[in-house]
């Protein structure tokens, strides 16, 4: 565990911080499509109801970055989403860390 950082599983609480900081990520790289605010306004239907799993990374529980692994129904394929950390908070190994949990738990 990286000092001051616990890696949990997506509560409710952690909704509004989960789309902001992927939304941040997505304009920052020119990428977020109109797709993407619908799994963002509902990660429960999009991410988590078909198998996928949400993981947050918390400091003085503030979430400081998010992963997903989305499942898809073909092929029994588990996608490890990119991680969305703020720019302040990156080159700390917290999208690291989170990949780690992603892949211990597939």
């Amino acid at each position: 565990m990286l000092e001051g950082i616990t890696i949990e599983p997506f509560r409710p609480e952690h909704a509004d911080a989960f789309a902001a900081l992927n939304r941040a990520w997505l304009v920052e790289h020119e990428l977020l499509e109109p797709a993407d605010e619908t799994v963002l306004l509902d990660p429960w239907t999009h991410i988590i109801d078909p198998g996928g799993h949400l993981f947050i990374a918390l400091s003085r529980a503030e979430v400081r970055g998010t992963r997903a692994l989305i499942h898809h129904d073909t092929h029994c394929v588990r996608e490890l989403d990119r991680p969305a950390v703020p720019p302040p908070a990156r080159g700390r190994g917290r999208g690291r860390r989170l990949a780690e949990v992603r892949v211990a738990d597939a």
